[in-house]
């Protein structure tokens, strides 16, 4: 209704509004710079802290944006926005946030920490989904981390990887080799699903709990 897109500049660190009144013509009528604002409000943050900017979604009047640090295995954030535009807020997520999403009741925003390792897998950190709960507004948004450590050989849990998992020899564990690439949901807002792209699986997470309940090999 708004005829309004939002659209990831990844080299600028950036979301453009576009609008698109005119579908012939689309115009960028706005430039959000959201590691400057994430950075501004951050205080453990400092100018060129952070990187990309690897997706954005919309819920009502608000959209997410996850922004990856400069180095991708450091800390990534989700940043909370009016659709016109206004920053409300930055929630810390994990290494290199990838895809964000909206639940279908607007309740959480959701993502995929893919926890990349670098080249030669000195640093290899975990991958992770942050749930975010934004019921009781943008500016109050409450964080957990669900992460892959039950599944790890000895996990406290005892957590089974179920069917053809591919698990990297060069990972130290599982849970650092289990990378979220991108979320669904159920209908009912209950359950999201994260592919796990490099293991030929998908996560299954417990959005109440804010667990990871099964891995399933595709």
């Amino acid at each position: 209704d708004s005829k309004t897109a939002y659209l990831v500049n990844s080299n600028s660190k950036a979301v453009d509004v576009v609008d698109l009144s005119d579908v012939t013509a689309p115009t960028i009528t706005r430039t959000l710079d959201v590691a400057g604002d994430v950075e501004t409000a951050v205080d453990a943050l400092s100018e060129g802290d952070l990187g990309a900017v690897n997706s954005v979604d919309v819920s009502g009047d608000y959209m997410a944006v996850a922004i990856e640090a400069d180095t991708k295995q450091d800390t990534g954030y989700i940043a909370f926005y009016n659709v016109d535009g206004t920053f409300v807020s930055a929630v810390a997520a994990g290494a290199l946030p990838d895809k964000v999403g909206f639940s279908p009741d607007g309740k959480y925003a959701v993502v995929a920490n893919e926890g990349e390792p670098n080249d030669d897998y000195s640093v290899d950190p975990a991958g992770t989904i942050t749930v975010i709960d934004v019921s009781g507004g943008f500016d109050m948004a409450t964080a957990e981390t669900a992460d892959f450590t039950d599944f790890n050989a000895g996990g406290s849990k005892e957590q089974k990887l179920t069917g053809p998992v591919r698990i990297s020899a060069k990972a130290e564990s599982v849970a650092q080799d289990l990378e979220p690439e991108f979320i669904a949901f159920s209908a009912d807002s209950t359950t999201a699903y994260a592919t796990l792209q490099e293991n030929n699986a998908v996560a299954i997470i417990d959005l109440a709990s804010a667990e990871v309940t099964t891995v399933l090999g595709i």
